[in-house]
């Protein structure tokens, strides 16, 4: 099998597993193993400038997902709504800046 897809298919698997309903350690256990192979063969495979903050949080998915339930329950990432809900303040391109000023101030 292609190193590449065994590398995606690691992911894929991961976070499959993330989204039981019924996840248990042992199969939480199984999918930190998969996503923690994935990120560390990301480096070899891509570089280091696919290695984000963003992309390491893949490593906290797991503890998260037995915290608070199913992978789509919930974002891994905090404040990761935040860009939509500050694109929804503004109306058009123009001085977007004072736009967000003023939203929050008047």
């Amino acid at each position: 099998m292609d190193r590449y897809l065994k590398h995606f298919e690691k992911l894929c698997i991961g976070l499959k597993l993330l989204w039981k309903k019924n996840l248990t350690k042992t199969l939480a256990i199984r999918s930190y193993r998969f996503l923690k192979d994935f990120v560390e063969e990301t480096k070899q495979l891509y570089g280091d400038r696919f290695c984000t903050i963003k992309f390491h949080s893949l490593l906290h998915g797991t503890c998260s997902a037995l915290d608070f339930g199913e992978l789509g329950q919930f974002s891994c990432i905090y404040g990761g709504n935040i860009n939509g809900f500050l694109t929804r303040q503004l109306f058009g391109t123009h001085s977007f800046e004072t736009q967000l000023v003023n939203r929050f101030t008047n």
